[in-house]
């Protein structure tokens, strides 16, 4: 695997909460106490809570999002007297969704305040089998290694405890009546050859018996006995003792699937075959045959047994009611793509008032896509669909952050099209629309965040409107616009047209309209290249290559070379021969990209890192050939000192795209402090036995600018790379804590006429090596991913965000991280001036400084920073199993007034500012006037 990194007042109301003191697991609960003004706020509550935003400095309703998932189903229950659907998840979450809308959490509004019993829980290892008996569920973890036990009201961890059986063993689990006595329905576990009863209360074990024969098989029980049923032999347990009775079947061979007992009869669907067997008899009855590959869990409602499987684009599903089999074809309403395959589905039969069958359909899709069908089948066969989840945002490969036009830029290209399309008075309302909708946002503040639900395909006055791209690992694009909080477009491109999603590349931005997006898919045979207008997801064209796809570079371009390209960056792969093949967009030719390669041979550079390798090579553009350029090598950095084996482990770049404001640091004594800044800098960060390594090197030369060893650490290594400066986090054996270490670059000597950074040139060739000032602080947390905010000008100081352990994201300003700061006692007053603090080991910790607020995002992958209009504001994207929008000031609103500032007083100077200049200049024309009659 290849390191490629491409560079491109906050309100504590609360703090998050533990589960219960049970190790390894977290949750998400809604209970009655939710404040008042974060209900009904946001459009995305359907998928999240979504309370009152705040943010650093500037306090905004709604200025933060959340999509809380679930990942796809690989268990589900229903409970429609509890109106919810339980689920557990490939992402190690067990929750329960709302059959009435989907949502994770549901709040019926006055005049009754109620909080339906829906919630999340996530673990640490993966979830497995789920049970559920009245109000309790039992979940196995850890393949079978670990049993929780859960009210099914809330989700809370009634006892856990660890099973002892291998991962290797066949499990299952079923409830009991009280057997113990206490009042709690008792549970039997059958793990391998052993079979275990435990006590509902406390998991306590009762008693255990082994069975003979091997492992396997399937555990139910009735009234009086448990039983455990294989394929060719039934054992009678008795409840009380556990003696085991063994007894021969016939008619069945293979395993036996788990299924369900009616009138002392064990049902199961195996083999595309409906069976059952009499518990106290010695032969397998076959029912139906089942039609399709995917068959559905068998549904006991009652003494009627369902079960449904996939036909084509049909559920079929068989009955077995008073002893008649018979069977139904359903249609998942036609408004559903029969493009997309079903993968999954769960089976929930009932009986409606008017004693009509009902039926309800969990069905997981192809692209990740979870809905619900509900209700009595309409005379064409088919159920209407009740809501749909896109459980592939909890799965992403890549994303970016696009920015929006302009409304000008909007307005000019919808009257372009509107008029070519739809005629000249369609294009005029379209653009009389667009500026109703934008004088609207004007009026109420412009901060392009309000309730107001319509797609606004165009940025807002401030540029806090942005497009997610993702894409998902089922290979399904989504467009996610951040204030509507929704999911305006998608597209499943499937395994045909995106093998495996790699990468997504911002080609051409909304500056220069329409914008272009590239994602790079790629398999063993072939690499396929997908264009697309981010803002709606049209204008698809699909290339292929046939190549194995392991990289891109994006080539620097002067303007001129930008404008033959369309305005597009010229990007380029590399194969796994390192060969370099130019990607021409659709709408510009081969050649026209080749020769601009060309030009740029002598000054395009790329490196590779690969993980667990030792070496770092610098390659450079080669020669072309008929459809490729090959690659050469120009330099090789072994890593490692002493002899000691070192692994690389990660990688950081500096990003070309961001602003740099000012090329030195203004001291305390009004001299200045130069940066080095090296764009072709990177850092690279290895690992051994007993220490990790930090180099940064130049991705010219291949010469190590700088080299740093930190003893008695250990990874995982988190790595930014900004301006002049690299910020490091690892874990520290001998103190057994988290720490940040920051390494800061400044050159040796200033030359005046070389401070404007615009001016700076920059030669690998010819540079002396930097000064270099590290300092090392500790973290209160773990950390999971880091990055710094970004803004437009560079102007405003940067802020270090943390994606934490704990998952939620904690802000330093980089203040914090500075290595210059002194010890307390040689602090001078020029420091102070400078804005130097004394010197602390420990880094602080405030509920401010947590930008989630009082939510957790969970299992976050990466951050994602990005510029808006405002200097002092910086957008924030966290992604992981959940998605996070919102937005930070580091040196809060400095260019924004105050919500609480006086627009009266402001407005009546003004006014009379105005009427003194009218009457100024009346009485100077009259006196000028006066003068002249004289």
């Amino acid at each position: 695997m290849v390191v490629k990194i491409v560079s491109h007042a906050y309100c504590a109301r609360m703090f998050p909460r533990t589960s219960y003191g049970i190790p390894g697991t977290s949750e998400i609960r809604t209970r009655i106490g939710l404040q008042s003004d974060t209900t009904n706020k946001s459009p995305w509550r359907r998928r999240s809570i979504v309370p009152l935003g705040c943010m650093h400095g500037v306090l905004k309703e709604n200025s933060s999002k959340t999509i809380q998932n679930v990942g796809t189903p690989s268990n589900a229950i229903f409970h429609p007297q509890k109106r919810a659907v339980y689920v557990s998840t490939d992402s190690n979450v067990l929750a329960a969704l709302s059959l009435k809308n989907g949502d994770i959490s549901e709040i019926i509004y006055p005049p009754l305040i109620l909080i339906l019993s829906v919630w999340r829980r996530v673990f640490d290892l993966p979830t497995g089998r789920l049970i559920q008996k009245g109000n309790v569920l039992l979940l196995t973890v850890n393949l079978g290694r670990e049993l929780y036990l859960l009210d099914n009201t809330e989700g809370s961890v009634l006892w856990n405890l660890a099973t002892g059986s291998s991962p290797t063993h066949h499990t299952d689990h079923t409830f009991l009546g009280d057997i113990d006595g206490d009042g709690i329905e008792d549970l039997a576990s059958l793990l391998g050859d052993v079979v275990q009863l435990r006590s509902g209360r406390d998991g306590n074990l009762v008693w255990k018996s082994q069975i003979q024969g091997g492992e396997g098989g399937s555990l139910t029980a009735d009234a009086t006995s448990l039983y455990v049923i294989r394929s060719d032999r039934v054992f009678k347990l008795d409840i009380k003792s556990g003696q085991v009775v063994e007894s021969s079947v016939e008619g069945k061979k293979g395993k036996v699937e788990a299924g369900g007992i009616s009138q002392q009869q064990f049902w199961t669907a195996e083999g595309g075959r409906l069976y059952s067997i009499k518990l106290d008899s010695k032969q397998w009855s076959n029912h139906a045959s089942l039609k399709g590959e995917k068959v559905s869990n068998v549904e006991i409602n009652g003494n009627n047994v369902f079960v449904a499987a996939q036909a084509e684009n049909q559920i079929q599903i068989t009955s077995v009611i008073d002893g008649q089999t018979s069977t139904e074809n359903i249609v998942l309403s036609s408004n559903v793509s029969t493009t997309i395959p079903l993968n999954k589905m769960f089976l929930n039969a009932y009986n409606t008032k008017e004693g009509k069958r009902g039926y309800r359909v969990l069905a997981l899709f192809s692209d990740e896509s979870l809905a619900l069908f509900s209700g009595v089948p309409k005379e064409s066969g088919s159920l209407e669909k009740q809501w749909n989840r896109e459980e592939g945002l909890s799965q992403l490969n890549s994303h970016v952050i696009v920015d929006l036009p302009d409304i000008h830029v909007y307005t000019r290209y919808m009257r372009e099209v509107g008029e070519t399309q739809d005629g000249l008075l369609q294009g005029w309302l379209h653009r009389v629309h667009a500026q109703m909708t934008q004088l609207r946002e004007f009026v109420s503040g412009g901060n392009g965040v309000d309730s107001y639900s319509e797609v606004r395909p165009y940025t807002d006055p401030m540029g806090f409107r942005k497009m997610i791209i993702g894409v998902s690992r089922a290979g399904k694009l989504f467009g996610i616009q951040t204030d509507s909080s929704t999911v305006v477009w998608s597209n499943y491109l499937g395994p045909e047209r995106c093998g495996q999603p790699k990468d997504l590349v911002v080609v051409r931005k909304s500056s220069h309209f329409p914008p272009s997006c590239l994602l790079i898919c790629s398999n063993e045979k072939k690499t396929d290249l997908i264009w697309f207008n981010p803002l709606d997801g049209t204008n698809l064209t699909v290339q292929h290559l046939p190549i194995h796809y392991k990289r891109y570079i994006t080539i620097p371009l002067s303007v001129v070379e930008e404008e033959k390209l369309g305005d597009q960056r010229l990007i380029s792969l590399i194969d796994d021969d390192n060969r370099i093949h130019s990607l021409s967009p659709p709408s510009v030719k081969r050649d026209i990209s080749d020769a601009v390669l060309t030009s740029r041979r002598p000054i395009t550079f790329w490196h590779v890192a690969e993980l667990n390798e030792s070496i770092v090579r610098g390659y450079t553009v080669g020669q072309q050939t008929r459809d490729h350029f090959e690659s050469e090598e120009v330099w090789s950095v072994p890593l490692g000192s002493h002899g000691k084996s070192e692994k690389i482990v990660s990688a950081a770049y500096v990003d070309v795209d961001n602003a740099i404001a000012s090329a030195a640091r203004i001291l305390g004594n009004r001299d200045a402090l130069p940066k080095y800044l090296n764009r072709n800098l990177f850092a690279v960060a290895t690992e051994s036995s007993t220490s990790i390594g930090i180099y940064l090197i130049d991705g010219v030369t291949g010469s190590i600018v700088h080299s740093t060893v930190v003893p008695s650490a250990t990874g995982p290594v988190h790595m930014k790379l900004v301006e002049n400066w690299l910020v490091f986090t690892y874990f520290n054996l001998r103190h057994n804590r988290h720490e940040v270490s920051v390494v800061e670059l400044f050159e040796q000597k200033l030359d005046w006429k070389e401070v404007d950074s615009n001016r700076t040139k920059f030669s690998s060739y010819q540079h002396a090596k930097p000064a270099v000032l590290q300092q090392t602080y500790i973290l209160p947390v773990g950390i999971s991913d880091i990055t710094s905010t970004i803004t437009v000008k560079g102007i405003t100081p940067k802020q270090l965000l943390f994606a934490t352990t704990s998952d939620q994201i904690l802000a330093y300003g980089k203040n914090f991280l500075d290595p210059r700061r002194p010890p307390k006692e040689k602090i001078t007053p020029e420091d102070r001036e400078e804005g130097l603090w004394p010197y602390d080991p420990a880094l602080p910790f405030s509920p401010r400084s947590v930008i989630t607020y009082h939510r957790q995002v969970k299992k976050i992958k990466s951050i994602t920073t990005h510029p808006s209009n405002l200097e002092s504001t910086s957008v924030v994207l966290a992604v992981g199993l959940d998605l996070f929008f919102t937005r930070t000031a580091a040196a809060n609103s400095f260019d924004v007034l105050n919500p609480d500032f006086n627009f009266f007083a402001l407005i009546l100077t003004t006014g009379g500012l105005l009427v003194a200049t009218v009457f100024s200049i009346f009485a100077s024309r009259k006196a000028d006037l006066s003068r002249l009659w004289k």
